[in-house]
């Protein structure tokens, strides 16, 4: 099963090398810093913690979650990482069809794999948390490859991207886009990939300065997304920066500017960090 086992390994080591470190930080950190007043003491448990190492975060079934008498959610502050069950089952999805279809020893586990991944997103793709995300995800990267494969894209085409940019950006800051409860909906979802879409063909020349920004902020851009919650949190509880605007830029910037460091002996390095854990791992194997 090397094939199906060596790209499930290799997304979970591209999840969990950055992760891991920053939720064992967060369950010293929080209850350190917050103590009783932690808005979501409930869900610094153990079974938590585990939960969310999994990527089981609200996408348990009915049933187990009686049986459990509880439903894993986010870890601590860090109340984004949802998003993060739905990618990773995503990627299993993906799995399962790719190599179902084309390794012929594993091809029944492969598929039932799949089917697995499929049951457990199945909600996600028309209501809950995330509604459509698995969907659009996969659009997403349908449009990222096929951008690949096209030669440069002119400078007028590059133009109108981004003068269509600009409405569809705002639209997205317009509260009356979105949804009612606070989640993601189709609508939305849709906007975002659009903005995705427009982004793409504003950089589709890998050699130009956007490009290469582009690359630079793609280095850090996962660790900016699992720390930016719990900073940006406690930087408010604080009372560091002003409230409004000014406080929200300065809180962005930090963000940025924690989530670049926290980035380059994990996420800058991931490649060689899974390597080193796929060698111990074959070597105590074999041993």
């Amino acid at each position: 099963m090397e094939g199906l086992g060596s790209f499930t390994f290799d997304r979970v080591a591209r999840l969990h090398i950055p992760l891991v470190p920053f939720l064992l930080i967060c369950a010293i950190i929080e209850p350190m810093i917050l103590g009783d007043s932690h808005p979501y003491r409930g869900n610094l448990s153990a079974t938590s913690l585990i939960g969310n190492f999994l990527f089981l975060q609200w996408l348990l079934p009915d049933f187990i979650i009686r049986s459990m008498g509880t439903e894993i959610q986010p870890y601590g502050l860090n109340r984004p990482l949802w998003t993060l069950a739905i990618e990773f089952w995503t990627y299993i999805l993906f799995a399962g069809v790719f190599f179902g279809t084309r390794t012929r020893p594993w091809r029944l586990s492969a598929v039932l794999i799949g089917i697995g991944a499929a049951v457990i997103l199945g909600t996600t793709i028309y209501s809950g948390h995330g509604k459509g995300l698995p969907v659009i995800w996969l659009l997403g990267a349908a449009a990222y490859f096929s951008m690949r494969n096209f030669p440069p894209i002119n400078q007028t085409a590059r133009l109108i991207a981004a003068i269509v940019l600009v409405p569809t950006v705002l639209l997205i800051f317009t509260p009356a886009m979105w949804p009612a409860t606070g989640d993601y909906s189709w609508p939305f979802n849709l906007l975002i990939f659009s903005c995705f879409v427009l982004l793409l063909i504003l950089v589709s020349a890998t050699n130009t300065t956007p490009g290469r920004l582009t690359s630079f902020f793609g280095s850090f851009a996962y660790s900016v997304y699992i720390t930016h919650y719990p900073v940006m949190y406690l930087l408010h509880q604080s009372g560091v920066l002003p409230s409004g605007a000014a406080g929200a830029i300065g809180a962005s910037g930090l963000c940025l500017a924690f989530g670049w460091a926290y980035s380059l002996p994990l996420e800058q390095r991931y490649k060689l960090i899974r390597e080193r854990i796929k060698t111990w791992t074959f070597s105590k194997t074999r041993k």
